[in-house]
Formats: structure tokens, C-alpha cells, sequence
């Protein structure tokens, strides 16, 4: 199996478990809010997460030079984004505006990856 297939089933694979596990999860929290194992349950999706980080991890260490310049330039507009977000989403709270749930974050940050991404695509092409 060559690398590139490797890394998308690997990724794949983590996605979908952690897809399934927040589903399952949010379903029998929700039909038993009470139970003790709400906790555990709610937390088990970064399980897979975490998995997925380190294949992606791998993923761009095995990538060129070229490549690595522009995944550290997309993952820096990334993070310097989402401190930004995260920024002004605190400073909005004492506005008195409803807090965004922790939940988006790694969203927005991975849209920024993506948009990083594309930066630097346009910039080294």
C-alpha cells in the first residue's frame, strides 16, 4: 500500500470511529442523562482524535521539504487565527455575548488550516 493511501486510510478510519463514538455518545447521554458514565462517554471521541493527530503528524513528516515549509505556514495561520477567534470570543463575553460551545474550535481551526493551505499553495506554485 503506497504512503499517500496509507495516510487516507488511517485518517479515514480515525474520522469515521470518532464520528461514530461522538454520535453513540451524544445519543445514550442524552437518553440517560443521569448516568455516571456520562463523563467517560462524552470524552471518548478524542480517543480516535488523538490517533488521527499523530497520522497526520507522520503524514507531513514523511512529505518534502517544500511541503513541510508550507504545512508549518498553514498550521501558523492556523493557530494564529484561532488564538485570534478564541481572543475575541472572550473578550465578546464580557459584552455580555453567549459563549461559543468548546466544541467549534477545532473546527474553526481546521478551516483555517485548509485556508492556509490554500495560501501557500498560491504562494510557492
Amino acid at each position: 500500500m503506497n504512503k499517500p493511501r496509507s495516510f487516507g486510510l488511517h485518517f479515514g478510519l480515525a474520522m469515521t470511529l470518532y464520528a461514530l463514538l461522538l454520535l453513540g455518545a451524544a445519543i445514550f447521554i442524552r437518553a440517560n442523562p443521569e448516568t455516571p458514565w456520562r463523563y467517560i462517554l462524552a470524552i471518548l471521541p478524542v480517543l480516535p482524535g488523538i490517533y488521527a493527530a499523530w497520522s497526520v503528524s507522520e503524514e507531513i513528516s514523511r512529505r518534502d521539504e517544500l511541503q513541510q515549509k508550507m504545512q508549518l505556514e498553514a498550521l501558523s495561520f492556523a493557530f494564529g487565527g484561532t488564538a485570534l477567534v478564541t481572543l475575541a470570543i472572550g473578550l465578546l463575553d464580557m459584552a455580555g455575548v453567549e459563549q461559543l460551545n468548546g466544541a467549534w474550535y477545532v473546527p474553526i481551526m481546521m478551516a483555517l488550516w485548509g485556508l492556509g493551505q490554500w495560501i501557500a499553495k498560491r504562494k510557492y506554485r
